[in-house]
């Protein structure tokens, strides 16, 4: 059985309740840290506004991509972690990962004071 379907169907419905059991279940099954699941339910939780959720399932992930970097940094950086923001970036540059152009969005509103978001 794939999560795939499951955590689209979480991450638009708005229930966040969902959402945990699924990650429950991942967790059963031994899925929460694969990197396509492990991802999945990161970015659900920091739609839903659940920072601090969304960074412990980030810190689990044997491995991280670029894209699980960029949710996690314009999450902080949406909900105002300046400070968090700031140390994430710092750990990404120390990662030896490439950055996309959305990343050096994200840095430039890191290091900048760009309240307007990433365009």
């Amino acid at each position: 059985m794939t999560l795939a379907p499951l955590l689209k169907l979480c991450l638009h419905s708005g229930y966040v309740w969902a959402s945990e059991a699924v990650h429950g279940y991942a967790c059963k099954i031994g899925l929460d840290s694969d990197e396509f699941v492990g991802g999945g339910l990161v970015n659900i939780y920091l739609k839903f506004g659940k920072v601090k959720e969304g960074r412990v399932l980030f810190e689990e992930m044997p491995e991280r991509d670029v894209v699980l970097w960029n949710l996690m940094l314009k999450a902080y950086l949406d909900m105002g972690f300046k400070e968090e923001a700031v140390e994430l970036s710092s750990a990404f540059h120390r990662s030896g990962l490439y950055p996309n152009e959305t990343t050096l969005r994200l840095l430039d509103r890191v290091s900048g004071d760009d309240s307007e978001g990433d365009k």
